[in-house]
């Protein structure tokens, strides 16, 4: 129990991690891996928590979620970047420092809630764990324009969710790891729409700035 804590810390401090650097970087080559990571995390996060106890179709829904989020859909969004000729967020309707400095507050805010919760400390950090990517991932949702960087958000944003459901409970995790699946899904699908406007956003002068 005490080894399987000390990952379960060490995962959702990475994860946390790859957050901050999210919302701090300007590259969205650099944010797609980014969030490629912390998808593989999130699955990761899930096989250590259930153990040896885990079931097979447990498995097989962790393994398809890390699968499709860590390298099926990262590898289309980088397709999407070089397709369209896009490096960089230039504009963001809020600046990268203030983003960081939220993202900071929103971790001491979730750590300060986590000790008044009625939880065991597993439990406390999936709550941290989870609040500090569901919030930041609305967060760049609203925060940035480019088409990209949106499904990114959207990725993060079912991170978070997946770790709520590991703190709600097993089968709610199962429930819930159905409907990311389905959900991501459907993101690709919408990709697939808007990945001929992406260019669109960018003016002439953008692509000197790059």
């Amino acid at each position: 129990m005490i080894e399987i804590l000390y990952y379960q810390k060490l995962i959702i401090a990475v994860i946390i991690g790859t957050v901050l650097f999210a919302l701090s970087t300007h590259r969205l080559f650099l944010l797609v891996k980014t969030i490629a990571i912390q998808s593989f995390l999130v699955s990761l996060l899930t096989i250590v928590l259930e153990g040896e106890e885990i079931a097979i179709y447990g498995l097989i829904i962790a393994l398809s979620t890390l699968v499709i989020r860590s390298f099926f859909i990262p590898s289309f969004l980088i397709y999407a970047t070089r397709k369209g000729n896009i490096k960089r967020e230039l504009n963001p309707l809020i600046g990268y420092r203030a983003s960081l400095f939220f993202g900071l507050a929103v971790i001491a805010i979730a750590y300060i809630l986590s000790g008044y919760l009625d939880f065991d400390i597993s439990k406390k950090l999936l709550f941290i764990g989870g609040t500090t990517t569901i919030i930041p991932a609305l967060f760049l949702l609203m925060a940035r324009k480019k088409a990209i960087t949106q499904v990114s958000s959207y990725l993060m944003l079912e991170n978070g969710i997946s770790i709520v459901g590991l703190m709600i409970g097993k089968n709610m995790q199962y429930v819930v790891e159905f409907g990311i699946l389905l959900d991501i899904l459907i993101c690709v699908m919408l990709m697939t729409i808007i990945i001929n406007q992406i260019s669109k956003l960018y003016t002439p002068e953008d692509y000197k700035k790059e």
